[in-house]
C-alpha cells in the first residue's frame, strides 16, 4: 500500500493497555465517468 491508497480522513488510532492499534482504510478507487459534450446548433447524428 502506498500513501495514495489510504483514505487520509478516516485514519484512526487507539491506545489500550499499552497496545497502539492504527487503522488505515484503503481509499475507494476512482470510478470512470461518462460526460457527453455537444456543440450548440449542431444536431447529433
Amino acid at each position: 500500500m502506498n500513501r495514495d491508497d489510504a483514505a487520509h480522513t478516516a485514519i484512526e488510532a487507539t491506545l489500550s493497555e499499552g497496545l497502539l492499534m492504527v487503522t488505515i482504510p484503503k481509499a475507494q478507487a476512482a470510478k470512470p465517468r461518462h460526460i457527453e459534450i455537444s456543440q450548440p446548433g449542431k444536431a447529433e447524428t
